[in-house]
């Protein structure tokens, strides 16, 4: 049974990201009021970029890999800005509504923890130059 439960907060990470990404590409969800305040210059200036387009397909990309259980590690480094950012909005800019980022930041804790062995190589200070192979011939140097 706990082998099935460890794969929930990956499921869940992939049903929101994947859901919420698509309603907002094709705006399928009904606009919500502009917030007062910085908040609503942010928004405003924000609605006739380039950005929320690219954070909508990046959620949708996320969520698909994280729902096909592929490059999950990948996935997970992918939304981790965007999880970020929804958690500091609902914190610092948009009182309340905290408790869906919270699971949004312990989803991806617990899915990162799980693989954390595929980020070992990210922490390493000073890592190994793998060199590509030569076919026999070297390359002559303009100087």
């Amino acid at each position: 049974m706990t082998k099935y439960l460890a794969h929930l907060p990956r499921l869940f990470l992939g049903l929101v990201f994947t859901a919420f990404g698509i309603a907002g590409l094709f705006h399928l969800m009904p606009q919500q009021p502009v917030p007062e305040g910085i908040a609503g210059t942010y928004v405003t200036a924000l609605g006739g970029t380039y950005l929320l387009t690219l954070v909508k397909l990046t959620e949708v990309a996320a969520g698909l890999l994280f729902l096909s259980n592929r490059f999950t590690a990948f996935a997970a480094i992918l939304i981790a800005p965007v999880v970020v950012n929804i958690f500091a909005a609902h914190a610092f800019v948009l009182p309340g509504g905290l408790a869906m980022p919270i699971v949004l930041v312990a989803a991806l804790a617990f899915v990162a923890w799980q693989r954390r062995e595929a980020y070992r190589p990210l922490f390493v200070a000073k890592a190994a130059v793998v060199s590509a192979p030569t076919s026999g011939r070297q390359l002559a140097l303009n100087t």
